[in-house]
Order: C-alpha cells, then sequence, then structure tokens
C-alpha cells in the first residue's frame, strides 16, 4: 500500500512525503519541500509514476476536532516524533485553536 502525505506551507515549505508498507513500520519512499500545492502534487506524481496507485492522503490540517479535551491523534503523533528525534515536537504538532465561541 502507498500513502501520501502533505503538510500545507509557505513559500518553499509546502511538505510532502510518499510511504509505503501494508505493517508497521511504514517505509518513506522520498520526501520534499515545495513552494504550492501545485509544485507538490506534481513531485508526489513523479515518484508514483505514470499511473499512481495512492491508497490514503494523509494532509496535515484540523479536519475534526475533539467534543472536548485534547486530540488523541496529535499526542500519538507528537510522541512519535519526539522518539524520531525531533527537537521541538510541541511546535511541529500544535493544539488546536479551541478559544473561539460559537455565535
Amino acid at each position: 500500500m502507498r500513502f501520501v502525505g502533505l503538510d500545507p506551507g509557505g513559500d518553499g515549505q509546502f511538505g510532502w512525503c510518499v510511504i509505503a508498507g501494508s505493517a508497521r513500520p511504514l517505509s518513506l519512499i522520498r520526501s520534499g519541500c515545495a513552494s504550492d500545492a501545485a509544485v507538490a502534487v506534481r513531485d508526489v506524481l513523479g515518484v508514483l509514476g505514470p499511473s499512481p496507485q495512492i491508497d490514503g492522503v494523509g494532509i496535515d490540517s484540523p479536519l475534526f476536532w475533539a467534543p472536548s479535551g485534547r486530540r488523541r491523534v496529535d499526542f500519538v503523533v507528537r510522541e512519535a516524533i519526539k522518539a524520531a528525534g525531533a527537537p521541538n515536537a510541541g511546535g511541529t504538532v500544535q493544539q488546536v485553536n479551541l478559544s473561539w465561541q460559537a455565535a
């Protein structure tokens, strides 16, 4: 199975990766940074080849909120990148801003 990860960022900071595997740990095929989404998608498709098979895509964006408290997924990812040696996992995987008020 092949998966794509996308991390939208500013100019030159739109991260992407292609990983593969059917069991943990998955294997990193290739990763990079682009200037925008179009370049990132082009780069990913270049890695996948002429007949891309993608089994899943993950985009670094809070696409859901926990009804109360913190999202467990943030904790799991933060701990995994700490274990991999990230110097600032808290700044990399940030908490969803829950300070808004419903109108």
